[in-house]
């Protein structure tokens, strides 16, 4: 897995369980869904999934986070976001709804 350097958005939510605004980062997608975002609890790699391969080349998405899975050490070391977002305050993991943007900036990712 090599990592990559992307622009990536920079967002915050208000975690559910204590008010606090959270800060995370997210791979913009359009309509279709062209990206999906993931983050490693082990390593805090951002994974990438490029969603056409899965669209267009029938690979599932199980499939392309294989790997990011294993260097994780397990399933539950991986977060999908904005789905499992960790509050940067009480480690509550909630679905961030609504998403406010606050820019853009550059990280090293992995694009699966």
């Amino acid at each position: 897995m090599n990592k990559t350097t992307l622009n990536i958005t920079q967002c915050h939510s208000q975690c559910p369980n204590c008010n606090f605004e959270t800060d995370y980062l997210m791979f913009e997608s359009g309509m279709g869904g062209d990206f999906e975002t993931y983050i490693g609890d082990s390593t805090k790699t951002i994974y990438r999934i490029d969603m056409h391969k899965v669209h267009y080349l029938n690979l599932s998405v199980e499939e392309l986070l294989k790997q990011a899975i294993k260097a994780e050490g397990g399933t539950h070391q991986i977060r999908n976001i904005p789905n499992q977002v960790a509050c940067n305050n009480c480690k509550h993991i909630f679905y961030a709804a609504p998403i406010s943007v606050s820019g853009e900036t550059k990280v090293d990712a992995v694009e699966l």
